[in-house]
């Protein structure tokens, strides 16, 4: 089986031998790539076909990993011959946070990465963002999002007197396979405020 990093890996043992024989359960051992994350289901006397199918591992290397379990499929107390089952886990693409200061009624400017740090290309991207009180303007959201410049035209006013952020949450995909998420930090300065003056 293949499936993106941080997925669970879905795979159900047989519950029928090839030979048409029950089988009761499983004793299972497992090797884990290193540079993978997550746990691996083992042990004796194991039940029920879906007993590894919920295991998740995480990957950012920037290439495929596997995890290889060894099966022993057992009918009452008889063992059978083992088998194998490999998974292969689909790094996702990292990136960095970023920050940014830019004046208000000015737009943002921020391009996303299109490359992960783990030189992974980035196709998507899923994007939610909290705007501080006290701004206007409305941030860029959503998921499937594509292109780099797809929050840079954003706009925010402030009239405050002080310094507001707004905070982007972005999970970066390559095709369906997610990375981990990382922020976008935008301080957006104030623009100065004067009152009418009269003469007389």
């Amino acid at each position: 089986a293949t499936v993106c990093s941080n997925v669970a890996i879905g795979v159900n043992l047989p519950a029928t031998g090839t030979n048409g024989i029950a089988i009761t359960s499983y004793n299972i051992s497992a090797v884990v790539a290193p540079g993978l994350t997550g746990t691996a289901t083992v042990g004796n006397g194991l039940s029920g076909i879906g007993v590894i199918a919920g295991d998740i591992f995480g990957n950012t290397t920037g290439g495929d990993l596997t995890v290889v379990y060894t099966v022993t499929p057992i009918a009452g107390s008889c063992a059978g011959p083992a088998f194998s089952v490999t998974v292969t886990i689909t790094s996702g693409p990292t990136a960095n946070n970023q920050t940014a200061t830019v004046c208000s009624n000015v737009a943002i400017g921020v391009n996303l990465p299109a490359t992960g740090t783990n030189g992974i290309a980035i196709t998507s991207y899923n994007i939610s963002a909290v705007v501080a009180p006290g701004l206007t303007g409305t941030a860029t959201v959503g998921n499937g999002l594509s292109g780099i410049g797809v929050i840079a035209g954003d706009i925010f006013g402030n009239t405050t007197g002080g310094n507001l952020n707004v905070v982007y949450t972005i999970t970066p995909y390559a095709g369906a396979c997610a990375g981990p998420a990382f922020t976008v930090t935008v301080t957006i300065k104030p623009q100065p405020t004067t009152s009418p003056i009269w003469h007389n």
